[in-house]
């Protein structure tokens, strides 16, 4: 027998305990291990009781009948310089790791065998073998899929379904074995993407269900539309249960397509969806300015049972200032400069208050074409009229008589009111400012020159002082 030949474990693998059998023969190594990691370093001497060296001896893996040699070529022999001593190493071969070659399930212990010759003299200096067990990590599980009633992967619903509606079976595949010795692990599924909350798991977790009726002709941009129909996008994730080992509990997520079918018996005109402002964007207008411009875009759906087409009309479009285009939904102003203070066509939020703002009132709606198409209810588009501020066109003063050697401050006149266009509180904010501080003398009157204040100036009873 040689004396003291072994195998250390390397790249962090281990050897058994002393007391299990060929402890110094064996390593440890994890399974799904991947392509030249070292495992092993031979240690030790020959029969003869001479150290195995590289430059004195060769080793090869030994293929006899009853022999495995290097584990139907898993396994390589080379050497490595480990502290200033070369040292023959025995690792994974190239191209030969991962999850097929070293799977814990398909073969746990591998047998290797191998032979010392002396290079000089060919002599058979040793021969045996080492054992390499694989050891069982978790897996996440594999080939997840949502079945049929037929067991086939095309997935699809009639609308109108009610609630509890069987929609798929769910199965997986896991490969890390239990601790009874049969393949595969605890499963549990859940939704992980569900469209508008339309499906469910039934209470043994493995069916998929709907959690209430599917419409083909609804406006869902959920549903989606390819080649095959219209269909929603289920996410399902399984989760192990942490295989034999114990471990962290692994996933595996898939998108599913589930087709929403059309009942046929269903198709009963329906009247077209109400309006909506796109993107809720409506253009404000300025007071006095004119120029036709597009002021909002509205959209609207419809079933098109019947072979009927969706138009656009309008309901009120205040005395003719507005227009809708038919086909497109485009709201237009036609461009008739507009009056903020008096015009009977606006109305107004928050009368007298700085919050104050007028608005036209615009009502649409949709159509089906034909002479039998049915309307959908109308759509309010308010279309807000900014005023703009206008300068102040007079004013009017009380003036006071003063005797002769009046005091400095002596009141001269009071402002009693000012002519402004604007109604608008926040337009309505006036100042005075004495431009000439000169006067004309007369028997009982004096007459003090006046300047429109600035627009924006704030309004109240002003007194004039010498």
């Amino acid at each position: 027998m040689p004396r003291n030949l072994r195998i250390i474990a390397a790249d962090g693998f281990t050897n058994p305990p002393p007391d299990v059998a060929r402890f110094d023969k064996t390593v440890i190594i994890q399974e799904n291990i991947q392509s030249e990691r070292n495992i092993g370093i031979l240690d030790g001497f020959d029969l003869n009781g001479s150290a195995i060296d590289p430059a004195t001896m060769n080793l090869d893996f030994y293929f006899g009948n009853e022999n495995p040699g290097d584990a139907e070529g898993r396994y390589e022999i080379t050497t490595a310089v480990i502290n200033g001593v070369t040292r023959y190493v025995i690792k994974v071969k190239p191209n030969n790791g991962g999850e097929i070659r070293f799977n814990y399930e398909d073969l746990a212990q591998h047998e290797i065998a191998y032979r010392f010759t002396d290079k000089t003299t060919k002599a058979i200096r040793h021969e045996g073998t080492f054992t390499f067990v694989v050891s069982d990590i978790n897996e996440a599980p594999t080939n997840l899929r949502a079945l049929n009633a037929t067991g086939g992967a095309s997935l699809s619903v009639v609308e109108n379904q009610g609630a509890n509606t069987f929609v798929a079976n769910l199965s997986s595949i896991d490969q890390d074995r239990t601790t009874s010795g049969g393949d595969g692990d605890t499963f549990a599924y859940s939704i992980t993407t569900n469209p508008g909350n339309r499906f469910k798991l039934d209470a043994t977790g493995r069916q998929l269900q709907l959690t209430g009726p599917l419409d083909y002709e609804a406006t869902d941009p959920l549903l989606k539309t390819d080649g095959s129909g219209k269909y929603y996008d289920v996410g399902i994730t399984v989760t192990d249960g942490g295989g034999a080992v114990g471990g962290t509990p692994l996933s595996t997520t898939t998108t599913i397509k589930v087709y929403v079918t059309n009942d046929i018996g269903d198709d009963i005109n329906s009247r077209p969806t109400t309006p909506t402002i796109v993107d809720n964007a409506v253009v404000t207008l300025t007071e006095s300015a004119a120029g036709a411009r597009n002021v909002a875009t509205v959209v609207s759906t419809d079933d098109g049972v019947g072979g009927t087409t969706l138009q656009y009309e309008m309901v009120n479009g205040v005395n003719g200032l507005f227009s809708i285009n038919p086909t497109s939904g485009v709201i237009t102003f036609n461009g008739t400069a507009q009056n903020y203070e008096n015009n009977t066509n606006l109305q107004v939020e928050n009368a007298g208050t700085a919050q104050e703002r007028k608005f036209f009132n615009v009502q649409v709606r949709a159509k089906e074409s034909g002479t039998n198409g049915q309307t959908s209810d109308t759509t309010t588009v308010k279309v807000y009229l900014d005023d703009v501020n206008e300068a102040v066109s007079d004013a009017t003063y009380a003036v006071n008589v003063m005797s002769e050697n009046a005091e400095a401050g002596t009141t001269v006149g009071t402002v009693t009111s000012v002519a402004d266009p604007d109604t608008f509180v926040g337009n309505r904010d006036f100042r005075f400012t004495l431009v000439t501080p000169t006067a004309t003398r007369s028997p009982s009157t004096a007459t003090l020159p006046w300047t429109p204040p600035r627009a924006g100036s704030r309004w109240g009873r002003s007194a004039c002082r010498t």
